[in-house]
């Protein structure tokens, strides 16, 4: 998602630029995007990189790496080892919360080095990578509204925490670019946070309807299993009450026999009631 986003924005900066007036053809210099001397330029891996939500950079690549397999791992071994199977979840939510601080820590680093033309980028990046993971852990981390809540917290923590104090510093740079282009990123804040704000708080309602969902499913299924043992008890008592009946009434080893005809079909029950019948010689009958 990163380089996707910083390939297809490096794109509409050189289509911009190579439809720009004459005014702007030196900010478009400065970016790289339009060059006398090559008038075929295409999109090179550093525009990418440069245009992307946050600097992909070899250490970056290796931490983000590192935390996802460690993630993964010690989901495996919880699972495996582990009989609380509920510490999976505290573990997802926390390398989830740890990617995310890494990613915060990488846009606002690159932010902070005076290197390159004035884009301050960092107003829209963070947000978008905010409401990407916000996105990617309420759907495919399966945790609880508990979970989503620390963190939203977290993550609103972490967000203003590195956004709040680039945004109220002084203006570094004396060139008017720089401060309009300072002005401009503060704009972009704003919109952005407003977004941002909207977006997690739909999350966490959603969320919390699910939650609910879940929750109704559950009881439903758990009365329903506890009717069918209820069910099952009286259908086993009825059972007993009827045999001891029929033992009390005829011989107990003709009661077997009997429930086996009543599970044949008709004619075979006919047959199997004669073949019941039994005779004996010499027999009387003493009346008290």
């Amino acid at each position: 998602v990163n380089l996707l986003f910083g390939y297809i924005f490096s794109v509409l900066m050189k289509f911009a630029c190579e439809n720009a007036p004459e005014g702007y053809k030196s900010l478009c210099l400065e970016f790289g995007f339009e060059d006398e001397n090559s008038p075929n330029y295409s999109v090179k891996y550093d525009d990418i990189i440069t245009f992307s939500l946050f600097r992909m950079t070899p250490i970056c690549a290796g931490v983000l790496l590192g935390l996802t397999f460690l993630g993964c791992l010690s989901h495996w071994l919880i699972h495996r080892y582990c009989k609380r199977k509920a510490w999976a979840l505290v573990n997802a939510t926390g390398f989830y919360i740890a990617i995310l601080i890494c990613m915060h820590v990488v846009i606002m680093d690159y932010t902070l080095q005076p290197v390159g033309p004035p884009i301050n980028q960092w107003s829209f990046s963070i947000a978008a990578m905010t409401m990407i993971q916000a996105t990617l852990f309420v759907f495919f981390s399966g945790a609880i509204f508990t979970a989503y809540l620390v963190w939203f917290v977290v993550a609103m923590a972490s967000y203003f925490g590195f956004t709040l104090n680039q945004l109220l510093s002084p203006e570094g740079g004396n060139d008017d670019r720089e401060a309009i282009a300072s002005i401009l990123s503060n704009v972009v804040y704003i919109e952005f946070t407003a977004a941002l704000g909207v977006y997690c708080v739909l999350l966490l309602c959603g969320s919390y309807l699910q939650a609910m969902a879940s929750r109704k499913r559950f009881l439903q299924r758990i009365l329903v299993m506890k009717q069918q043992e209820m069910i099952i008890k009286e259908k086993n008592a009825n059972e007993r009450m009827q045999t001891q009946l029929l033992e009390n009434i005829i011989p107990p080893s003709l009661v077997g026999d009997l429930k086996e005809v009543q599970q044949q079909n008709l004619l075979q029950t006919l047959k199997k009631v004669k073949s019941l019948s039994q005779r004996h010689m010499g027999v009387s009958v003493l009346f008290a």
